[in-house]
């Protein structure tokens, strides 16, 4: 029974994946991680500081150190080789097992997973919020890469707003996706 929860939970979060995927391709908005090493090659790093153990927001984690291409922002998983190691950890979290914290560096308000993808990708698909992290801090220089996306992002609301074009995301089919995938995320 408990292998048959994980599948089912494993393969919830793979779909979520895949059709965020497909989310991504059709409206052009991107669903990966962050990726430190282009903060690291980017940014001077002023400053690392180790902050301990917290509590993080799952929500707030947004970037990995080398495993971007395995899981989405959601942290679904994307490929098929995490599969084993997913079910392991999602059973273990089932029989009541204490896992380690996961380790993150922290750059602004963003987190980036160093240790413990597999970890958080299970509790969110748990329904999870938060998780107990071991968090390094980085101060960097310069306005990083989504503080200026949300300047621009602010900036296109407005031009909609005082009555610019249409976007490709106005448009009735990609409402009906949307709503079907936000759904199929919170429900899963």
């Amino acid at each position: 029974m408990l292998n048959q929860a994980t599948d089912v939970l494993y393969s919830r979060a793979r779909d979520r994946g895949q059709w965020g995927q497909v989310w991504s391709a059709l409206t052009g908005r991107s669903r990966c991680l962050l990726a430190l090493d282009e903060i690291e090659a980017t940014f001077a790093v002023h400053t690392c500081l180790e902050a301990g153990i917290r509590t993080v927001p799952i929500s707030q984690i947004r970037g990995s150190d080398g495993r971007s291409d395995d899981f989405d922002c959601d942290f679904n998983p994307l490929q098929d080789h995490n599969k084993r190691r997913w079910l392991s950890v999602a059973a273990a979290r089932r029989r009541g097992k204490a896992l380690p914290p996961v380790k993150l560096v922290q750059v602004g308000d963003v987190y980036f997973v160093c240790d413990g993808h597999h970890r958080i990708s299970v509790a969110r698909a748990m329904g999870q919020q938060d998780i107990e992290a071991k968090v390094m801090v980085w101060r960097v220089s310069g306005p990083l890469p989504w503080e200026r996306s949300v300047v621009a992002t602010t900036s296109q609301t407005k031009r909609r707003r005082l009555g610019g074009s249409r976007t490709n995301v106005d448009t009735p089919i990609l409402n009906v996706l949307s709503t079907f995938f936000q759904r199929s995320h919170v429900g899963g």
